[in-house]
């Protein structure tokens, strides 16, 4: 039977690949469907959220510490995992406001998050397993990017216009 430490890392893992895989895939199709929305009354830019994004991300950082100290890393975690799915959620009906206000959410969420991963990580690992869990941690985190844009090929193959 694994480690239980070791299982921990997995699920880590497996939880931000499957986080990542629909915000990192919405990251980088949002200008497109932006483009493509029959609404008259939407103004958003995608490359604005995201600027709005990584901006108060920077600057959450300062914070995030004291609140991992506080909540604990799994809380923080969920806590968080739940603010990258509002702002995922926004393009069910996109709403000018909402968009940019999700994107400052997602941005504290994104400070939380990653802080906490860390705490996490590091507290179910020791120095002989440090490597190991950080090097399995992160190639589950970066099938993300494999798996959202094989799914965005396959689904929008040969499509000029998203509908």
């Amino acid at each position: 039977m694994a480690d239980p430490r070791t299982l921990n890392v997995v699920l880590l893992g497996v939880g931000f690949l499957l986080i990542f895989t629909a915000f990192t895939t919405c990251g980088n199709i949002e200008q497109t469907v932006i483009k493509s929305l029959d609404n008259n009354t939407f103004s958003g830019s995608g490359y604005h959220s995201l600027g709005i994004i990584y901006g108060v991300f920077s600057f959450a950082n300062f914070l995030a510490p004291s609140v991992v100290a506080v909540l604990g890393a799994p809380i923080t975690m969920f806590i968080s995992g739940m603010l990258y799915s509002c702002y995922i959620a926004v393009f069910i009906i996109p709403t000018t406001w909402s968009f940019y206000l999700t994107s400052v959410v997602v941005g504290v969420g994104a400070a939380m998050l990653w802080t906490a991963q860390s705490n996490f990580l590091v507290d179910n690992s020791d120095a002989s397993t440090i490597n190991r869990n950080t090097a399995l941690f992160w190639a589950l985190l970066q099938c993300s990017m494999l798996f959202g844009n094989l799914y965005i090929y396959f689904a929008w193959n040969g499509s000029a216009e998203i509908s």
